[in-house]
């Protein structure tokens, strides 16, 4: 007969494995989302522009408000790189089941200045507004599949799109 002390043990040593293992996932979780964040001289007023009008689209996502950057930056933090390559994804998945029109369409790349920030938060308020976009959204959350477009493939060493929705889940 198994000894229930035992199988505790197992169980906290089991908890403590996947523990450590959500944390290594946290890290390059965290690396990834530093290495491809944006970098350039970025006016306080700018980033104020662009958070408020990210604001405006995190309710869509069921997300709370990311707080307001009130500074010049060099580079932008991990956590909002983060957040808006998930709303650079749906914006991406949406375009694909041509739902909403390509000219919201923006890449983490394409922020390379002040100028390249007042663009974004443009379409992020567009894209607060748009019916449509919060259709889509609403339907994909009931859990209807949208086929989006194939993508290249990604080496093994990255995350997978599955592997980062799941963290983002997990941080919001």
């Amino acid at each position: 007969m198994a000894n229930p002390e035992l199988e505790a043990v197992e169980m906290t040593d089991e908890e403590l494995a996947l523990d450590e293992t959500v944390q290594d996932a946290e890290v390059q979780d965290e690396q990834v989302f530093d290495e491809m964040s944006p970098a350039g001289d970025f006016s306080k007023r700018n980033m104020s522009m662009l958070t408020k009008a990210l604001n405006s689209v995190l309710p869509l996502f069921g997300q709370e408000a990311f707080p307001v950057i009130n500074e010049d930056i060099q580079r932008f933090p991990a956590d909002l790189t983060r957040v808006l390559a998930m709303v650079a994804t749906a914006v991406s998945d949406a375009i694909a089941a041509q739902e909403i029109d390509e000219d919201v369409m923006f890449s983490m790349e394409d922020i390379v200045d002040d100028e390249s920030i007042k663009m974004l938060a443009g379409k992020l308020t567009k894209l607060g507004r748009d019916k449509a976009f919060k259709k889509f959204l609403s339907s994909t959350a009931e859990g209807k599949v949208v086929e989006a477009a194939p993508e290249a493939a990604v080496e093994s060493a990255e995350p997978t799109d599955e592997d980062m929705d799941a963290l983002f889940s997990e941080r919001f």
